[in-house]
């Protein structure tokens, strides 16, 4: 086999803001994929392995391989991986015309989607990594090469040097590149996979990867990884009604629980513990502190380290903190009481947190609010069963709750609060396999929440 060329002068990483979807931010993620398979010798052991962890990876599959053993690449497919294309014959794409290249592309794909029974389009992996502008311009697919690379190059290098170098090299939003072709592969696949966990990864598709780091992956544009970035928080306002959330932005603002400012929504943007104690004002119809009903239970239970500070990140001026500056609901005349020594009793947020921490809702920590810290996704869920535990309880209950890859990563004093909007029936459309308890929820996935309790949660 020739040895794989990548060329970073060549070609250059496309990061695009995706249409919405909410990015990971507290959360390591790296994607596994495997090239040159299915392989008789190996497949269904490393598949075993691969179900045993409950990790999802990425087949790049060769259509004549696919064609040979077309049972792994339809269990593939079945058990939630990610397929796609590795060309027909594994052809140095480079060295073909850019009619002949298409050709190598489009042969390979048809043959997966005759083997798996999906539909495509599907990502593809040039062969030796070798990509230049007619290949580019000629296969028709987002170009998915890698950032890590165990064998450096080699395929002769040892199982020890090459799940050192695996460890070594592992980055948060890293593609690994390895191959369905041998046991040592396999061995080392799935001896990163328990090593990297065990550092906090969380093991992801390349198509997932995307999704979660805001990436929208365009034909010809040629990819290595998918780092966090500040700016996936953006986005394009006149864009709103693609949203994935849109309806449930719409359902909230008609509600008067959350609106924009200055004509944006920024469902993007990560929630503040400041806007949270409003959204649950609001929602309770903008009570004064004294005159507030809180749940008898609101504040029982566990939750060690709630009135903390989230993970701190710099708020970026004039974003997040600018929420609701203007409210729909009357302002008591009153200044509000003032329990925390960084909420000031004129702040646009006073009466929301004053009455959300007599309430039992919110906490603070040493005196202090913290009023634009970011909220976790799990603090957020906390915040919103607090205020309708019994409700909750009571709503009739799903026979299949949802269930994430990475529930093990939620904390034991947001378990229960969690579990309740589940076995309520409640599945984010944001989250299809991990949750990412510790990320930093969006103003959109707070949207999506509320407004499933406006409809479900009397």
């Amino acid at each position: 086999m020739k040895k794989r060329i990548v060329s970073f002068l060549l070609t250059l990483a496309l990061l695009i803001p995706a249409g919405g979807f909410a990015s990971a931010n507290n959360t390591k993620l790296i994607a596994l994929s495997f090239d040159d398979g299915p392989n008789a010798a190996c497949t269904a052991e490393l598949l075993d392995g691969l179900a045993a962890r409950d990790v999802k990876a990425t087949f790049f599959l060769v259509g004549r391989n696919a064609s040979y053993y077309p049972e792994l690449a339809a269990r593939e497919a079945a058990e939630g991986h990610q397929v796609a294309n590795h060309t027909w014959s594994h052809a140095w794409l480079t060295e073909l015309s850019g009619e002949q290249a298409k050709g190598e592309a489009s042969a390979g794909a048809a043959e997966i989607r005759k083997a798996t029974g999906r539909a495509g389009p599907f990502y593809l992996r040039v062969p030796y990594g070798a990509v230049n502008d007619a290949v580019k311009s000629s296969v028709g697919a987002p170009i998915i090469l890698w950032s890590i690379d165990p064998g450096s190059g080699s395929m002769n290098a040892s199982e020890a040097s090459m799940a050192a170098t695996l460890l070594n090299t592992a980055f948060d939003g890293g593609i690994i590149i390895l191959h369905d072709s041998s046991q040592k592969n396999v061995n080392v696949a799935l001896y990163g996979i328990d090593q990297l966990r065990a550092q906090g990864y969380e093991f992801v598709t390349v198509e997932e990867l995307f999704r979660l780091r805001g990436v929208t992956p365009r034909d010809g544009g040629v990819y290595y990884s998918a780092p966090a970035s500040a700016a996936e928080q953006s986005f394009d306002e006149s864009q709103l009604s693609a949203h994935w959330a849109a309806a449930d932005i719409q359902a909230v603002e008609n509600a008067r629980i959350m609106s924009g400012d200055g004509g944006a929504f920024r469902p993007n943007a990560w929630l503040t513990r400041a806007q949270a104690a409003e959204i649950l004002w609001r929602m309770a119809g903008s009570p004064t502190a004294a005159a507030s009903e809180a749940d008898s239970d609101s504040d029982s239970g566990s939750d060690s380290g709630f009135g903390a500070p989230a993970p701190t990140l710099p708020v970026p001026a004039g974003s997040a903190v600018t929420f609701l500056t203007q409210r729909t609901a009357p302002v008591p005349p009153a200044a509000p009481k003032v329990d925390f020594a960084d909420v000031s009793a004129d702040a646009w947020y006073a009466q929301a947190v004053s009455w959300a921490h007599e309430s039992g809702f919110l906490k603070g920590n040493a005196g202090c609010f913290y009023p634009e810290q970011y909220i976790t996704k799990e603090q957020l869920y906390t915040m919103l069963a607090r205020y309708r535990r019994h409700q909750l309880y009571a709503a009739p209950q799903t026979a299949s709750p949802a269930v994430y890859r990475d529930d093990c990563r939620i904390s034991a004093w947001a378990g229960e609060s969690v579990a309740l909007f589940r076995n309520a029936g409640f599945s984010s459309k944001n989250d299809p396999q991990i949750f990412r308890p510790k990320d930093f929820a969006s103003r959109a996935e707070a949207a999506e929440l509320v407004a499933w309790m406006l409809r479900n949660v009397p």
